[in-house]
């Protein structure tokens, strides 16, 4: 699977292209409830906010694909064109929810790049404010008090062009 968070650049689009196999690598981004919307408040403000860190949310990773690419098409060849992969991408998407206990939920979040650089005691103080959102009544549980966490599961896709790209003549 690529890591779709690191590839916002040509270096690294070209990479990815120079060891490319047919795969298929679906990418997750999370839809939200009222409660999920308070979570996400806390991991993606101030002084949490990674701004150095490429994310999937801020959509960079599409850019390397259509600023590079688009400005040659099949129908619109330029002698200066180097395209690696056909556009336009393929897109797909699916909605789910899973069932998980806080705790669950809290190991999975503290994995969030943001989080796991903190020192313990900043970990803490976000641990209290990520406590104080999923007891909240608002929070949608199941039978068995697991709580709602609902997603997106995205797929976005393309077709590498054969041989050397045009700028070198292939």
């Amino acid at each position: 699977m690529l890591e779709y968070t690191r590839f916002a650049n040509r270096k690294a689009l070209e990479q990815i292209y120079r060891v490319l196999v047919p795969a298929v690598s679906p990418l997750s981004w999370p839809t939200t409830t009222a409660y999920e919307s308070r979570l996400r408040e806390i991991v993606y403000s101030e002084p949490y906010e990674d701004h150095s860190a490429r994310q999937f949310r801020h959509l960079n990773w599409r850019a390397v694909f259509e600023d590079d690419q688009i400005k040659s098409t099949p129908f619109t060849l330029q002698a200066s064109a180097d395209p690696l992969f056909s556009l336009p991408l393929g897109e797909a998407s699916e909605s789910w929810t899973r069932w998980q206990t806080k705790e669950e939920i809290w190991q999975n979040w503290q994995t969030k790049s943001q989080l796991a650089k903190l020192s313990d005691a900043e970990k803490q103080q976000v641990k209290k404010r990520f406590d104080d959102v999923l007891d909240a009544d608002d929070v949608e549980r199941n039978e068995n008090g697991k709580i709602a966490v609902h997603g997106k599961t995205y797929w976005v896709w393309t077709s590498k062009i054969p041989g050397v790209p045009l700028k070198e003549g292939g």
